[in-house]
């Protein structure tokens, strides 16, 4: 992914736009994990869509600055040309990124490719890596990596907050669920009247009306409730 898409998803949340598209969860004061869809799923989709996981980091007036690409075996960053330099990207490394990252595995390892960024680029990246604990493992030191037990814990600020939605938007998200039920229900007639079995999709099918039905609306009144202990 190239760094003028993510400056394009940075802008979006700025202006409040492609909402569908960008959902996130605040992790820390002012670093958010997000799930990005590149574009909106089509039924001519010849291969099964999956979102993006992002880090998007926030300055202190709100205003989003930077941004990570958790890649999983990679990690890339980007921040905002005007405000490189001022510390954003290692402060939410070692704050909360790498926190989080390391609640699911043991390692983290990053590239930084002095060919495809420039000296410049290469050696500010460089300085924030190894700012967060990365050792390079190679001698072109363009491989990085950090264990979790080589990470320093007490710069860890990590805390998941729970925003909830409106009511307005449960409204729409029970109206997709109840819209993909549809289409799954055409799919499971259409294979017991041609093979006599739809193989479980039934099943599947009345899972997810449960959610259409109480399950998503339940899920903000427990949310309402626990704000208000």
């Amino acid at each position: 992914m190239t760094d003028r898409v993510i400056a394009k998803y940075i802008s979006w949340l700025n202006n409040g736009k492609n909402c569908d598209r960008i959902s996130t969860r605040q992790i820390a004061s002012n670093v958010y994990l997000a799930k990005v869809w590149e574009r909106k799923p089509m039924m001519n989709d010849d291969h099964h869509m999956l979102p993006y996981e992002f880090f998007f980091i926030q300055n202190q007036e709100g205003k989003y600055v930077a941004a990570i690409l958790n890649m999983g075996s990679d990690l890339h960053w980007y921040v905002a040309s005007k405000h490189r330099g001022k510390g954003y990207l290692s402060t939410a490394l070692q704050e909360a990124v790498l926190p989080f990252i390391f609640q699911m595995k043991d390692e983290q390892r990053i590239t930084i490719n002095q060919n495809a960024s420039g000296e410049k680029n290469y050696r500010s990246s460089r300085k924030v890596a190894e700012a967060a604990g990365f050792k390079a493992i190679n001698h072109q030191a363009t491989e990085f990596i950090l264990h979790k037990d080589d990470f320093d814990w007490r710069s860890d600020k990590l805390h998941e907050h729970n925003s909830g939605v409106s009511e307005q938007r449960i409204k729409d998200l029970r109206k997709r669920v109840r819209y993909a039920s549809a289409l799954l229900l055409q799919v499971s007639n259409e294979l017991e009247m041609k093979f006599g079995d739809d193989d479980g999709m039934k099943d599947v099918i009345e899972e997810l009306d449960t959610y259409h039905m109480s399950k998503i609306e339940d899920l903000m009144w427990e949310h309402l409730r626990n704000s208000q202990l």
